[in-house]
């Protein structure tokens, strides 16, 4: 009933997003054409779902060799799941499915269709060959609950919902450019309104992909729920980690379950671990690991946040609900939890940690310099373009040092094993814990893959995945995968490294001995190199921008400074510090000592355009900055007309006489413009007292 309810309130939440956004827009829109587009998603959508099915069938079979059979065919290969189908579709009135089968080793299952009247059950031979008669007839249960509840319709119903709410965003957007482009101020004002809506609509749809992830782990638990009481909650429990093992034992071709990760009976991204964990217990008989595993499902925020991105929940969480539904459960997660107490202070004191350092360079990246900008506009501090870049990069350079070091921790290391790493309900994906393993390297990461620069190694307790990157990017691993990986497996080895946890179990190797070689991991210092690249660029930068740090206490000390700059013009801001460039630092202070001499210093041509000048930007062909700028706005700041014959550039020569003329309102000075009609023009002014 729960179940029920909650997928009831996600199709209505989704719902409320959509009507309350299609509302407001058609009130701001005041069109109704708009809803043509939607009528068609909708139709769209609907011919999808109706005919996908068939779609399906074709790609199955032409991909994957699928195989059609019949009820009476499965009653050979699997007596118990032909009466369980045959016995249920009676009980709830609907016809058997389409059953199919595919000739691949990966154990998967999956339903599709329509609805009822036309759903499909699809099976590997993996099932067949990994699970027993019970197990499977769990898997048939647990598919054939999709069909019963369903879920087709409610999954197409949730998807069209969120792609109207993204067309929404579509054409919010194009009706704000039409409205900004039309120049009006009544258009512009709802082109404002047109942004509000785009964004609240982007928002919406962003979050609702996340709602409707969240309503297909529901219905998976829905449907383990029909096959938990139509059949037996064990049954199912044990085919889920039996399932995620026989992925582990069969890796080299996963194609299938890739293509069919949002429709199988588990996510086998998500499942791995759990596989990989009850390989190792089966191998000791032993299975305290696969206990301690499912407590990370269960307790480590980690496996929530794995968890967000999956259509599937986690497997040690679906175990857990299928022992409630159990009167003699598999898995007693109470008394699992009572044997294995975890500290959750410390769970989430790491976790915080790790979130922490994870968005360390973003923090770094937009927020300083939001930072730094904010508090310049308020006044309260100089708006400094050195720090800004090249401050900015170097410290981004220096977050990333730092996040290599959290990750990569410089402890010694644990001899350990690797069923004990794998029961470490407080691993993490973020820090590393340091590791001394030994074992056998039985094989290459993928499998296959002449290239593959990563290896797998067993110990005495079980598989572990080991990462591997060499000191020169992409090149230097490809090259370790070709000639170095097959003169090192089958042999016995010593590896230190960082275990880490997240969607995978892995060991980021730091060392690794054989008895004749020894392999050196840079996984740590390719972290480290990259900030300091980072880090040595941003000083580079603000080096470079800031006159290699001279400090300038007057006109005297300009000539320290080493950057020529441009003065005024290109990257030098004038709310930037004088001694940004040294010619703006003597322009400073020409102007700010009324110091004509000063501009002496400066070059005529200095930033070197050539003689192109844009008459739009610049109209008086002169550079700012340079010495003819100089004497200008000294002539100003002083108002000395005298100073203004300094000027070789005559246009800006009559400009600095017309102004202080108007400045002083001394008419005598119009007499010294270069042209009569200018002259004329000057005493009008001068009258006017406009410049």
């Amino acid at each position: 009933m729960k179940l029920f309810l909650a997928s009831i309130l996600t199709l209505l939440l989704l719902s409320s997003f959509l009507i309350a956004i299609l509302l407001a827009l058609l009130y701001v829109l005041g069109l109704l054409s708009i809803t043509l587009l939607f009528g068609l998603t909708i139709l769209a959508n609907f011919f999808l779902w109706l005919v996908g099915p068939w779609i399906s069938d074709w790609i199955y079979r032409f991909f994957y060799k699928l195989q059609w059979i019949s009820i009476d065919d499965l009653k050979k290969i699997s007596p118990a799941s032909a009466d369980f189908l045959i016995r249920t579709c009676a009980k709830y009135n609907f016809k058997v499915p389409k059953l199919g089968l595919i000739p691949d080793k990966n154990p998967n299952a999956f339903a599709y269709g329509s609805g009822r009247w036309n759903g499909r059950i699809v099976i590997t031979q993996g099932i067949l060959d990994f699970l027993d008669e019970n197990e499977r007839m769990s898997v048939y249960a647990h598919e054939l609950g999709h069909i019963k509840n369903r879920d087709f319709i409610i999954m197409t119903i949730a998807a069209t919902l969120l792609q109207m709410i993204y067309e929404i965003f579509i054409v919010c957007k194009n009706a704000m450019g039409r409205s900004g482009s039309s120049g009006s101020g009544k258009k512009g004002g709802i082109g404002a309104i047109f942004i509000v809506f785009m964004i609240a609509s982007f928002i919406l749809y962003w979050v609702g992909q996340y709602v409707v992830l969240y309503l297909s782990r529901l219905r998976e638990y829905y449907a383990d729920e029909f096959s938990a009481r139509e059949t037996n909650a064990n049954y199912l429990s044990s085919a889920l980690i039996k399932i995620a093992y026989g992925i582990i034992a069969n890796p080299s071709n996963v194609r299938l379950i890739n293509s069919t990760k949002f429709i199988g009976i588990m996510d086998f991204k998500l499942a791995k671990n759990t596989g990989l964990v009850f390989y190792n217990c089966a191998n000791l008989k032993n299975f305290d690991a696969l206990n301690k595993a499912f407590l990370f499902d269960l307790k480590n925020p980690w496996g929530f946040v794995s968890e967000l991105g999956s259509t599937h929940p986690l497997t040690g969480k679906r175990i857990r609900r299928l022992s409630t539904l159990a009167s003699k459960p598999m898995f007693n997660f109470e008394e699992i939890e009572r044997k294995n107490p975890v500290d959750m202070g410390r769970l989430y004191s790491n976790f915080l940690k790790d979130i922490f350092f994870v968005i360390l360079p973003v923090l770094v990246m937009i927020g300083l310099p939001i930072l730094y900008l904010s508090l310049f506009l308020l006044g309260l501090v100089p708006l400094y373009f050195a720090f800004l870049l090249g401050g900015t990069i170097a410290l981004i350079g220096v977050s990333f040092i730092l996040v290599a070091l959290y990750k990569y921790t410089g402890k010694e290391p644990e001899e350990t094993t690797v069923l004990d790493m794998m029961g470490d309900v407080y691993a993490s994906p973020i820090r590393g814990k340091p590791v001394k393993l030994k074992g056998k390297l039985i094989g290459r990461g993928v499998p296959g893959l002449i290239f593959s620069e990563d290896m797998m190694m067993q110990d005495k307790t079980g598989l572990m995945f080991l990462n591997y990157e060499s000191w020169l990017p992409v090149i230097g691993n490809l090259i370790f995968g070709l000639r170095k990986v097959p003169q090192l497996l089958n042999k016995d080895a010593e590896i230190t490294g960082w275990f880490l946890r997240g969607v995978y179990h892995l060991v980021a190797l730091k060392d690794l001995k054989t008895a004749q070689d020894r392999v050196r991991g840079f996984i740590k210092i390719g972290s480290l190199i990259g900030g300091f690249l980072l880090l040595a660029l941003g000083s580079f930068l603000f080096i470079i921008f800031s006159g290699s740090l001279a400090i300038v206490n007057g006109a005297n000390d300009c000539e320290n400074v080493q950057i020529r700059g441009c003065g005024e013009y290109g990257l030098v801001s004038p709310y930037l510090d004088v001694y940004t460039s040294r010619d703006a630092c003597y322009l400073h202070f020409a102007v700010a000592n009324k110091d004509q001499a000063l501009c002496a210093k400066i070059p005529q041509t200095r930033c070197n355009f050539g003689s192109g000048f844009n008459p739009e930007i610049n109209p008086y062909n002169y550079e700012p900055g340079n010495t003819n700028d100089c004497h200008y706005k000294v002539a100003i700041a002083a108002k000395d007309y005298k100073i203004c014959s300094n000027i070789d550039y005559v246009v800006l020569r009559d400009i600095c006489y017309l102004k202080l003329a108007v400045m002083t309102g001394d008419n005598l000075i119009c007499k010294r413009l270069s042209y009569e009609s200018d002259q004329q023009k000057c005493y009008l002014r001068v009258q006017q007292g406009t410049a």
